[in-house]
């Protein structure tokens, strides 16, 4: 029997699919290349760090004693990206720098902010308590002004005048203070001069917000009229201050035991706070 066979087959080789094959080995490579490059950087701790320290930045609107931690915030962000630029491209941590940045920057702006608001607040409130005293004063009212100086939330709203001066003729000790604020010239002579006197806001000054209360020293100028019909005008000022876990509310403040006048003046005529 005989049997055709025919030529061995060999396998054919395809230019496309092998050189397809090259070039795809050689994509694979490079990938491996830059993905061992990446692996091969590290992140920067003092970027880390910065980041931290930027949510911490917020701890300022509790209390204003944390301003340094904006500061060591701001401090570690300038460190990191210093780090980042001499590391050779051998460090990355750019973005949680920026990050960290913009962070301490939100309550550094804000909190100043909100401190004059506070603080053009406090002079309002302390304007409209230092009024109403002055009023009081030169009405002649002397229990309403008592109570202003002991501060209006604790004494008795209900206590008449009758009371008020049976506690004056009592003991001279034990009631000296207001033995002493009845005595007080300033208060005389407001009481005598009456709607005569013309009060007006002069300027403020040593402004403390403190942990416990706020205080302020209002100046007033006081004109009134003398025998000739003409102004004279002299200058007081009141150390006010209010307890701070009572803000915003007038009945709070004290600053009658602490009124002082007439002050002297500077070569430009300006009241000198004593």
């Amino acid at each position: 029997m005989s049997s055709d066979s025919g030529p061995m087959s060999t396998p054919s080789t395809d230019p496309a699919t092998s050189s397809k094959s090259i070039f795809s080995n050689r994509w694979s490579m490079n990938d491996d290349l830059e993905s061992s490059e990446i692996q091969q950087k590290s992140i920067s701790i003092l970027a880390i760090f910065a980041l931290l320290f930027g949510f911490f930045s917020f701890l300022v609107f509790l209390s204003p004693s944390f301003y340094f931690v904006p500061v060591i915030a701001l401090i570690l962000v300038i460190c990191a990206f210093v780090q980042i630029r001499l590391s050779a491209n051998n460090m990355i941590g750019k973005g949680i720098a920026l990050t960290g940045l913009w962070l301490l920057l939100i309550p550094s702006i804000a909190q100043p902010v909100m401190n004059l608001y506070y603080k053009d607040r406090l002079l309002q409130d302390a304007k409209r308590y230092c009024d109403l005293w002055l009023d009081h004063a030169k009405k002649g009212n002397v229990r309403q002004i008592r109570q202003m100086q002991n501060n209006v939330h604790i004494a008795r709203s209900s206590q008449d005048d009758l009371t008020f001066w049976k506690q004056f003729t009592g003991e001279e000790e034990f009631h000296e203070g207001i033995h002493r604020f009845l005595a007080n010239p300033l208060l005389l002579t407001l009481a005598a001069l009456g709607d005569k006197a013309k009060t007006s806001f002069v300027r403020a000054e040593n402004l403390f917000v403190l942990p416990s209360n706020d205080k302020v020293l209002m100046i007033y100028a006081v004109t009134y009229p003398n025998k000739e019909n003409q102004k004279e005008t002299f200058f007081i000022q009141i150390d006010a201050s209010r307890e701070t876990e009572h803000k915003y509310k007038i009945g709070l403040w004290r600053g009658g035991e602490n009124v002082k006048g007439p002050l002297p003046l500077n070569e430009k005529g300006e009241p000198v706070a004593l």
